[in-house]
């Protein structure tokens, strides 16, 4: 008997969709808890890279087992670390989490990280979807708080997905004052 293959949850192919990994990115998703969105757009990089981290060892653990052949391959490598503690040389091309709660708190320190690992052009993807029904309002509270710590919002999406809506603010940096 032959094991079914589990399916992709529909906010993770949604969220691949406007990330839309090239063959060349370097990713860094924060919080990759078992590393099924990571995997997923890492089997799209032939020549990019993604890191993937979170603060849970058995998380980031999970994501190792999954993402063995991509470990393997290197494309892919994953640590056990908060973004706080955070440090790599260079920069990446975009930045994804998914139902980090920072993003929705005051996080002047986790977004100063984040900014030094963006160049101007690259791109912060903040995705979430709760248990409950999302509305504009959660998602302008995150834009909110990105503009107020130095980030240029280019978009806000909500899109309704199985069972609840779920939605994605866009970012970059803003270019440091001389």
């Amino acid at each position: 008997m032959s094991k079914k293959p589990k399916s992709i949850p529909e906010r993770l192919t949604w969220a691949a969709s406007l990330v839309d990994a090239q063959v060349n990115d370097r990713i860094l998703e924060i919080g990759c808890g078992a590393g099924l969105f990571a995997g997923l757009l890492a089997a799209r990089l032939d020549g990019g890279y993604l890191q993937a981290i979170d603060r849970s060892f058995p998380m980031a653990e999970k994501a190792r087992i999954r993402n063995k052949r991509h470990v393997e391959a290197g494309r892919m490598s994953i640590a056990n670390v908060d973004i706080g503690q955070f440090e790599c040389a260079g920069t990446f091309d975009k930045i994804i989490a998914f139902n980090v709660g920072f993003f929705r708190q005051d996080s002047p320190t986790e977004l100063d990280v984040i900014r030094r690992l963006l160049g101007p052009r690259d791109r912060l993807f903040v995705f979430y979807q709760a248990p409950y029904n999302l509305d504009r309002d959660f998602a302008d509270s995150i834009a909110a708080n990105l503009t107020k710590n130095s980030y240029s919002v280019e978009d806000t999406i909500l899109q309704r997905l199985h069972p609840t809506y779920a939605c994605c603010v866009i970012a970059s940096p803003k270019p440091a004052r001389p």
